[in-house]
């Protein structure tokens, strides 16, 4: 059954990485996804074959996978809030707003359609880790702080993945659900975690967080290029490879948290992963 091939992966995950991990079971790719955001942090959700509206209808629709800021204004033109309400928009009236590609996705996805297959073998095309806060940050920062903390996790999962991406993207969840992406793409694919900072640095610039208090934080990298190809040379090339083929090595050896940035040695108690991609 799904639910105990659900229960075995997360049960392999704690005993191999020591992390939780959430699970969503639904009829298709995207519902899936949606559950198993709901089910976090350490969670498994069933989405009923029968029940997928139910479940679908009454979330915002900012929850919707396409739906980022400027779309979102665009449908609250339109009095649109919730999935319920976007599915009862006429097409027309929603190509209008959105253009015609966006509106026959959205509606797709407002009624729980979705016909991407499950491929098993697919190369990965972006690694990523993002985080759910239990409390707010509430202070630009705490957002900071925590965004750093995200940009050395995701140095250790390039690394050891023997990879790197051109295009950074940030992600921003407020209080009140409302969900940012900013993206930015360089000529070269990079890895280390100096360079994600100061990518990552810009794009929070660029998101204009200001007081408002944060959910979630995701950083992730797309266009990956496989190890071997050309990456950036922020100092000897020799001197990186030292450097980051001794802090693997602690890591190796005493877990990933036995090396990390120096701003983050607070004594603060730290977050624990949930979201790595």
């Amino acid at each position: 059954a799904p639910e105990d091939v659900a229960h075995a992966i997360r049960g392999a995950i704690r005993e191999r990485v020591g992390i939780p991990a959430s699970i969503g079971i639904a009829s298709t790719k995207f519902l899936a996804k949606l559950a198993s955001e709901k089910a976090k942090p350490d969670g498994l959700l069933k989405i009923e074959h029968g029940s997928e509206l139910a479940f679908l209808h009454p979330l915002p629709v900012s929850d919707l996978w396409g739906v980022g800021e400027s779309t979102r204004a665009g449908l609250e033109t339109l009095g649109v809030r919730t999935i319920a309400e976007l599915a009862a928009v006429p097409l027309s009236l929603l190509e209008s707003r959105v253009g015609h590609a966006n509106a026959a996705h959205l509606a797709a996805l407002a009624r729980g359609f979705d016909p991407r297959p499950v491929v098993v073998d697919a190369s990965a095309r972006s690694i990523s880790v993002e985080e759910t806060y239990p409390a707010d940050l509430a202070t630009r920062e705490a957002v900071a702080e925590e965004l750093l903390r995200l940009c050395d996790r995701l140095a250790v999962r390039l690394r050891r993945a023997g990879t790197g991406g051109r295009t950074v993207t940030l992600k921003v969840r407020f209080s009140d659900f409302t969900t940012i992406t900013r993206s930015s793409t360089r000529e070269e694919a990079i890895w280390l975690r100096p360079d994600l900072w100061d990518e990552a640095r810009r794009l929070l610039d660029r998101a204009r967080v200001g007081g408002r208090s944060v959910r979630l934080l995701g950083i992730g990298v797309f266009h990956l290029a496989a190890a071997g190809e050309p990456e950036q040379l922020s100092m000897g090339q020799a001197t990186v490879d030292a450097v980051v083929e001794a802090a693997e090595e602690v890591r190796r050896r005493f877990g990933d948290d036995s090396v990390i940035p120096a701003r983050l040695v607070s004594g603060r108690p730290r977050h624990r992963p949930q979201g790595d991609r």
